[in-house]
């Protein structure tokens, strides 16, 4: 809905720089995942005991790579908009 909203409202160009948004946010949504959600469930399946702390060191992976890719993305924001003289 919200894509086809923007191919009516916006111009070509616009819209254009909307699906690469769209794309790179996709692929960035991913990263922090890298697939540890399968290993938290084989380490705790294998030892149930260990869940409260492999869910804590994925929780803080996440909330790391989340950060990085945040100020990545920012900062290709900022240079993006930055006229070159």
């Amino acid at each position: 809905m919200v894509v086809i909203g923007a191919a009516r409202m916006l111009p070509l160009a616009d819209f254009g720089l909307f699906s690469v948004a769209l794309g790179i946010g996709a692929l960035v949504a991913i990263l922090p995942s890298w697939g540890l959600d399968t290993v938290l469930v084989q380490r705790g399946a294998r030892d149930p005991s260990t869940l409260p702390g492999l869910l804590g060191t994925l929780l803080a992976l996440r909330f790391l790579v989340g950060s990085l890719m945040v100020a990545v993305l920012a900062a290709g924001a900022v240079v993006a908009g930055t006229p070159v003289a």
